[in-house]
């Protein structure tokens, strides 16, 4: 992870799997900026996003929703 949350943010090698519902996401880099202003609203504006990498797998889910 690189930068500062109220300037530009990068991470890198961000996964989230969950096997309940059968996904599994591998982003390679995330850069994102936001208004940090919005955010107080509980709102999320995305002033800049730059992903690289994306893999999304999708399976059968181990349990039914």
């Amino acid at each position: 992870m690189d930068g500062a949350v109220a300037g530009p943010l990068t991470l890198v090698d961000v996964r989230y799997r969950d096997p309940l519902v059968g996904v599994e996401a591998a982003v390679e880099r995330l850069e994102i900026d936001v208004a940090m202003r919005d955010l107080l609203s509980m709102t999320a504006h995305i002033v800049r996003l730059n992903v690289r990498g994306v893999e999304l797998l999708l399976s059968e889910p181990v349990e039914q929703p």
